[in-house]
């Protein structure tokens, strides 16, 4: 008789797959541990590291219930599942019905479909990242109101599906098309009943609507409230509590400021932590530019004795963080909100300064990252992130093509924008950026391509920033493994240049590094979050 193998050495061989770049056997070993009976937060964390550049074609139900089961799990970055989810979607045979016309005679069928968990939890949980289901829930959701629910076919079962499209809606931002009968049907519902309530939600935030919470105490229906009504009361508790530093003095920062308070971003909720906790990580840290928190959280729960000092330009940003630290028991943070050109007014230096996708987006970048090394302690490390020129050609031609066609950044303009994208044909040069994450919610594409400030770098060019700072690189925080292992000691960045020239969309995410003043010797809390927390050299 064969024994089967345990999960400590399912497990053991994910790893050892990953770390030999196997990425599909990776996968398929992941599906294997996250189905045990003992399976947890490491097998969820292994399971979305490795189903990230997996492509696998059609529909396989061993994928599908090992993605039901992660679905059920916390603490991971579900946004990594949102492709094989996706898929699964479209191409299962138990969906197969929302390829079809919605009508009443066959809501049944529909209904059927609609009472799938792997359905609402996946909604909940991520955004949908593919044009084709999208062009489904825009149907979907239409059907529903002015259908459905006119005829009474919608009734107590469905309002974990109902939840569930709610969520995704207010995830994100309600950036799906919506027809002038929807608004005007949708302003004449009176919230008085749960379905009501959850359609109301799948066009508009429930927070600006008088809701009674406790219409129902179906599950699905409670996490709505919670994400639509509890979590934007928290945030607004926050907002006459933050400490301001200085004055936010040049326009374009008041520019950014005025966009990020309309659009906090990124919006998030399910917060990915790290498997292993660093308790003997002991220092400060500067966070320049903290947004909405999810990266910051992320880094003060691996590191729970580091005292982080985090700022931005943006109370509305600031609160959305200070929710969810307060939500996720999170206290060794104090936020501030603070021009980065007014960090003179600290006097304290740090051990580690983080800013990431901020300098970019200031009137002078250098500026503002010599701001941020003033307040570098000796020995101290610095992670700066930083637009790539090659790698954004087209998202500069979407910027110029926005600014050509005259579109606004508000709903309507965004929801325009993205409309004629998706119809373009796929192999348009524009529908590519259909592609990144931020084509997916209100705030993110306001961010990508209607952005007031942006500037995009080559290696180089930083190269020489970095030279008048009097700073020297280090390495990459990100870059792909076999980059890593073929150029494992190369610091040169002209060097760089020539590689990215030859891989443009190498940098895509953004230019990820890690710094120090030149000839300085990292310090001991500098050193430890390197190659600890980092796992760098």
């Amino acid at each position: 008789m064969t024994t089967k193998p345990s999960l400590k050495d399912i497990t053991n061989a994910i790893v050892q797959a990953y770390a030999s770049s196997e990425r599909k056997r990776a996968f398929e070993l992941s599906c294997m541990a996250v189905t045990h009976t003992d399976a947890g937060h490491l097998q969820w964390l292994l399971f979305a590291d490795s189903a990230s550049g997996v492509e696998l074609a059609g529909f396989d139900p061993n994928v599908k219930v090992a993605l039901g089961a992660v679905l059920q799990g916390d603490g991971i970055d579900f946004q990594k599942l949102s492709a094989h989810w996706g898929r699964t979607v479209l191409y299962d045979p138990a969906f197969a019905v929302l390829q079809k016309e919605f009508t009443i005679d066959t809501w049944p069928e529909i209904s059927t479909a609609l009472s799938d968990p792997f359905l609402s939890s996946g909604l909940c949980k991520m955004m949908v990242t593919r044009p084709a289901l999208e062009k489904i829930l825009v149907r979907l959701r239409r059907f529903l109101l002015l259908e459905a629910y006119p005829n009474k076919l919608l009734k107590t079962k469905d309002i974990n599906f109902l939840s569930a499209l709610a969520q995704q809606c207010f995830l994100n931002e309600y950036v799906y098309v919506v027809t002038k009968e929807e608004e005007s049907t949708v302003q004449n519902i009176p919230a008085d009943d749960p379905i009501a309530v959850c359609l109301i939600g799948c066009y508009e935030p429930l927070s600006k609507k008088e809701i009674k919470p406790k219409l129902s105490a179906v599950a699905g229906y409670k996490q709505l409230m919670k994400i639509q009504v509890e979590g934007p009361a928290s945030e607004a508790k926050f907002l006459p509590t933050i400490e301001r530093l200085g004055n936010i003095a040049d326009d374009v920062s008041k520019n950014v400021q005025a966009m990020y308070e309309q659009n906090p971003y990124p919006r998030w909720i399910y917060l990915p932590t790290s498997h292993k906790i660093h308790h003997g990580i002991k220092g400060t840290m500067l966070v320049g530019g903290c947004g909405t928190g999810k990266p910051l959280l992320q880094v003060a729960h691996a590191m729970p004795n580091l005292d982080i000092h985090a700022v931005d330009i943006t109370r509305a940003s600031i609160s959305y963080a200070m929710a969810r630290a307060e939500e996720h028991e999170i206290t060794n943070i104090r936020f501030s909100q603070c021009d980065i050109m007014a960090l003179d007014v600290l006097e304290e230096k740090f051990d580690f300064i983080e800013s990431s996708g901020v300098l970019h987006h200031m009137a002078d970048p250098q500026a503002g990252w010599g701001k941020l090394v003033d307040r570098l302690k000796d020995g101290g490390l610095m992670l700066i992130a930083l637009y790539s020129t090659n790698a954004r050609v087209v998202i500069t031609e979407v910027r110029n093509y926005v600014k050509e066609k005259g579109y606004k950044p508000d709903i309507q303009g965004i929801r325009a924008l993205r409309a004629e994208i998706m119809n373009l044909p796929e192999d348009h040069r524009l529908y590519a950026i259909s592609n990144a994450l931020d084509f997916y919610s209100a705030s993110d594409i306001r961010d990508l391509v209607f952005h007031v400030q942006e500037a995009t770098y080559s290696p180089s060019e930083i190269k020489k920033m970095m030279e008048a700072l009097g700073l020297e690189f280090i390495t990459f925080k990100i870059l792909h493994p076999m980059l890593r292992q073929k150029y494992p000691n190369l610091t040169d960045l002209d060097e760089w240049d020539a590689i990215e020239k030859e891989n443009p969309k190498l940098f895509y995410g953004m230019y990820e590094f890690l710094c120090k003043k030149k000839g300085e010797p990292l310090n001991e809390t500098a050193q430890k979050i390197l190659t600890e927390f980092l796992n760098l050299k």
